[in-house]
């Protein structure tokens, strides 16, 4: 009783500072004075949110992270990457396909979600360090939280998988101005993507594999953004900046490009 208390707790707190964090530094930064101008410092801020994150993820769950890291070393390790990025790929396909159907079906537009759409500005402004949070912070402070935060508090497997999936999905489309059936179907490739992650870690019993399948996939995703990335410069827009950095920090910290 004591234990499953103590991951409550645990959890609660690295949520909480998931979801407020970079407000947090943005308000301070205010406060000291300095102005928050353009998408590239939004892109600091968001990123030292991160690094903060990961750390606080390394120490409230150091025993498992320690334990579970000689993965690398394990016979069949990149055939076991190899099989599981195919899977993740196929199945973010399918569900992309899916959402594309219905909101169709549903006299939608077929577009990138706000999520993304935010990221795809933060990057022009600032790719390295986009490349590198997306890649490598990324993957440590989400999959701490939604995988292995949340597997110490719902033992039965399938009601973790379940639970993990809706709640990174949902924190990547919520709060949002769509409307509530539009929001919801947009936020199937994401839900899905995080049961696929809970599944694997499931199955492995060893947090670094969707740790590393998170950030590879992170990473491809950045590169092929970069890839079709035309190089023109993106004016400076004072009110979208705000509409988009308001909406960047209230919503997570962390990014991913899963559509």
């Amino acid at each position: 009783m004591k234990e499953r208390l103590l991951n409550i707790i645990k959890l609660a707190v690295a949520l909480i500072a998931f979801l407020t964090l970079s407000s947090i530094l943005a308000l301070g930064i205010k406060h000291m004075g300095f102005a928050i101008t353009d998408y590239k410092d939004a892109v600091i801020i968001t990123s030292a949110a991160e690094v903060i994150l990961a750390v606080l993820i390394f120490v409230l769950y150091s025993k498992d992270l320690i334990q579970d890291r000689n993965v690398v070393k394990e016979k069949d390790f990149i055939k076991k990457i190899i099989k599981y990025s195919c899977m993740f790929w196929g199945i973010k396909i399918i569900s992309s396909v899916v959402m594309a159907i219905l909101c169709v079906m549903c006299g939608y537009e077929v577009n990138v979600s706000e999520n993304q759409e935010a990221i795809n500005l933060y990057t022009t402004s600032a790719p390295i360090l986009m490349l590198l949070t997306t890649s490598i912070t990324t993957p440590i402070v989400e999959e701490g939280i939604f995988r292995l935060g949340i597997s110490k508090i719902i033992k039965n497997k399938y009601l973790f998988i379940i639970t993990s999936g809706i709640f990174f999905g949902f924190l990547h489309i919520f709060p949002t101005d769509l409307n509530i059936v539009y929001a919801l179907i947009n936020s199937i490739p994401y839900v899905t993507m995080g049961m696929v992650l809970a599944y694997i870690y499931k199955k492995e019993d060893n947090i670094y594999y969707p740790m590393i399948l998170h950030g590879l996939n992170n990473f491809i995703s950045m590169i092929l953004f970069f890839c079709s990335w035309k190089n023109k410069k993106i004016l400076y827009n004072r009110k979208k900046f705000w509409c988009y950095y308001e909406r960047f920090i209230r919503k997570f910290n962390g990014v991913y490009l899963f559509t």
